[in-house]
């Protein structure tokens, strides 16, 4: 099959149409334009037997080699038996988990289950510890930080 049949003019000239299609650029790397202009590059392979397509990003942030680079990336990774789309929702699902697993919400966490347990009252705190205090482990350096077990 050929490769590299857009170029930045032709990417730039294109048009919606009532239905959605795509263009070509060889290997497996198109560029799908919708109805609503969203055009985005995306990567057709076979996984099983099976036509899968997976989406690279969009043209307003991914140039043209960008996209080739990330399909030859895909390709590869295919190569190996990896289903791009499962991969990419497992990475979603570690951003979202590390996001969420930070210094500060582990030791909020920790200081109410603590508090509950031993049954603190903002008496029994230091006026440091309480929330808006000068030391809150939501405002100190390492707050935003994630907790990993590396």
């Amino acid at each position: 099959m050929a490769r590299h049949l857009l170029n930045d003019l032709r990417i730039r000239n294109t048009k919606p149409r009532k239905k959605a299609y795509r263009l070509a650029d060889g290997d497996g790397l198109y560029l799908y334009v919708p109805p609503s202009d969203a055009r985005a590059w995306q990567f057709r392979y076979r996984w099983l037997g099976k036509p899968q397509t997976a989406t690279l990003g969009r043209v307003g942030v991914m140039t043209l080699a960008a996209a080739r680079q990330a399909a030859q990336d895909a390709r590869i990774a295919v190569a190996k038996g990896e289903h791009l789309t499962v991969a990419k929702r497992i990475a979603r699902v570690h951003l979202r988990a590390n996001a969420s697993n930070t210094f500060a919400t582990v030791a909020r966490d920790w200081m109410d289950s603590e508090g509950k347990r031993a049954g603190w009252t903002d008496g029994h705190r230091c006026a440091e510890d309480r929330p808006g205090g000068a030391f809150n482990p939501t405002r100190v350096a390492l707050s935003s930080r994630p907790m990993s077990r590396e």
